[in-house]
């Protein structure tokens, strides 16, 4: 571990007496000592030098951050300006004394910080943290989490009377009395990215502020009510609370992965209609009680080779609370609204971007509260999937209210083909079509469309209103069908959508009369599926 001037100084002066001249520096630059031995000039730069007064040269080569630590007396004039730090022994502590006093220093804090790095990559242990850094400080160290919960304090607290305002309750949380005098002591300082020094209850009291992507995960409190407050506390503590937001950052990952992993492995289940039993049913109910739109991606050409798992990694770092994962060849996610800090219209857009830039297309379903139905909203995301994809390849986001229509449609004939549902004026319609230059069939269509108003009809045909009245007129002769009839009227109006979509099929079959039947990719299985093929 790397010093500085503060702490090396501090250190040393518990066990000789010093003097010390020069400009200090913060920065934790300064490497193990050399004895000096007179052989050069030159004093490299951050490197601490341990000699006596009488090898010193009287014109050095002096770099930037050089310590020189001088036993036997005072050195020459160069020494003692703003060129160097100099360090100037006042009793009989002999050169070998001194380097040996700052090797021990740097084996200390060499062992401090090999047990903080244990302890980050290990069990990212905040108590074991603090447990080591207790000998570093000589005082309590204290550390709370953003909802005022304390995550790790010194045993030494447990020990003695007057720090009992320190202790956590039974459930780990900050004390009332606690709680009241911290709001009154810190105020609002919890946005403070600096370290500061306050009084409380007459007792100096060291607190940093621990942040996140600058947002507040806690705060590190050393009261000094052992020993005295020194200046290379503060760096030391800036160092110990790097390893503490690292350790909760990483705690903080640990738990929401297995929390996550929980959500996806039950979501798994219920989209593979797998029994999910009661005790993670209450699991569900009891933690996931948000707003949800499922959306279904699939990869385009350029992403197609791109890890699944990846992507699934960046949706779910884009959006808080979602969950992504891989499923029957799309990947599915699940969005919970109210965790996004923006509102429908917004969402959408920033999904939008995000399947534009990492070459995705998806489908959404409608927006739920209850997931334990998830499997019924991953189909209608992949419903909305497949048939946008097929109708309008340029897009890349399709809801499912764009495409229930068409759904219902292709879901209404069951076992007939689509020529055994239309009515027998309608094929007398369609027969009239075949040799006539008038399209009765498109007529109706326009007609029903604009709810029977004949005049906004015969503008769309660009007729006569008396040319319409006459071609309805023998339209409906042709029909037997009472239009003014609220059923009829719909009856006719899938009936026409269903020729609609068996057009646009025939139109790519070889053979005119042929109805063919192309499954969807993602479509629920069932015995009889006639119209999916129109999506395609």
């Amino acid at each position: 571990m790397k010093l500085n001037t503060d702490i090396l100084f501090d250190n040393l002066n518990q066990s000789i007496m010093l003097e010390s001249y020069g400009p200090k520096k913060i920065e934790l630059t300064l490497g193990r000592p050399k004895l000096y031995n007179g052989a050069s000039h030159e004093f490299k730069a951050n490197h601490i030098y341990i000699s006596h007064v009488e090898q010193l040269p009287p014109a050095p080569v002096l770099g930037n951050g050089v310590v020189i630590l001088c036993v036997g007396g005072t050195p020459p004039p160069p020494y003692l300006n703003d060129k160097c730090v100099c360090f100037i022994t006042r009793d009989h502590t002999d050169l070998f004394t001194a380097f040996d006093l700052v090797q021990q220093i740097f084996d200390k804090y060499d062992e401090w910080d090999t047990g903080l790095r244990n302890a980050l990559n290990t069990s990212a242990s905040i108590k074991e943290m603090v447990r080591i850094s207790f000998p570093i400080f000589e005082n309590p160290i204290i550390v709370i989490d953003a909802n005022f919960r304390v995550q790790a304090y010194s045993s030494i607290i447990d020990t003695r009377d007057d720090l009992a305002i320190y202790r956590p309750d039974e459930n780990g949380n900050i004390r009332m009395n606690a709680m009241s005098e911290h709001i009154n002591t810190y105020g609002n300082s919890m946005n403070v990215d600096k370290p500061f020094l306050m009084m409380a209850r007459n007792v100096p009291l060291f607190t940093m502020n621990l942040f996140e992507k600058k947002i507040y995960i806690g705060n590190l409190t050393i009261p000094f009510v052992l020993r005295q407050h020194r200046q290379s506390d503060i760096v030391l503590a800036q160092y110990l609370a790097k390893f503490i937001e690292s350790s909760f950052k990483k705690y903080s990952t640990i738990l929401s992965g297995s929390h996550i992993n929980i959500l996806r492995g039950i979501l798994q289940d219920l989209l593979s209609c797998l029994q999910v039993d009661s005790t993670r049913m209450r699991y569900l109910s009891g933690n996931f009680n948000g707003h949800y739109i499922c959306i279904a991606m699939k990869l385009g050409y350029r992403s197609h080779k791109v890890p699944v798992e990846y992507l699934c990694n960046i949706i779910e770092d884009s959006f808080p609370g979602c969950v992504a994962f891989e499923y029957e060849s799309v990947i599915v996610t699940f969005f919970d609204v109210k965790k996004i800090p923006c509102d429908e219209r917004t969402l959408t857009d920033k999904v939008k971007e995000l399947l534009q830039d990492m070459d995705l297309i998806a489908g959404a379903s409608y927006s739920f509260t209850n997931l334990s139905m998830a499997r019924l909203y991953y189909r209608q995301a992949c419903v909305a999937l497949e048939m946008g994809s097929a109708t309008h390849p340029e897009l890349c986001y399709y809801p499912f209210h764009d495409y229930v229509l068409h759904y219902m449609i292709s879901h209404c004939m069951g076992e007939f083909p689509p020529e055994l549902l239309l009515t027998k004026g309608l094929r007398q319609l369609q027969v009239h079509d075949l040799t006539s230059q008038v399209n009765y069939v498109q007529t109706l269509r326009i007609y029903l469309n604009n709810n029977m108003n004949l005049a906004k009809t015969a503008d769309d045909l660009f007729v006569h209103r008396s040319t319409l009245l006459t071609r309805l007129k023998r339209i409906e002769s042709l029909l037997q069908t009472d239009l003014k009839d609220s059923d009829q009227r719909l009856r006719l109006l899938i009936s026409l959508k269903i020729m609609e979509a068996n057009e646009k099929v025939t139109t790519t079959c070889n053979d005119p009369g042929e109805f063919v039947n192309h499954e969807l990719t993602l479509a629920e299985p069932r015995k009889f599926q006639i119209l999916e093929s129109i999506y395609k």
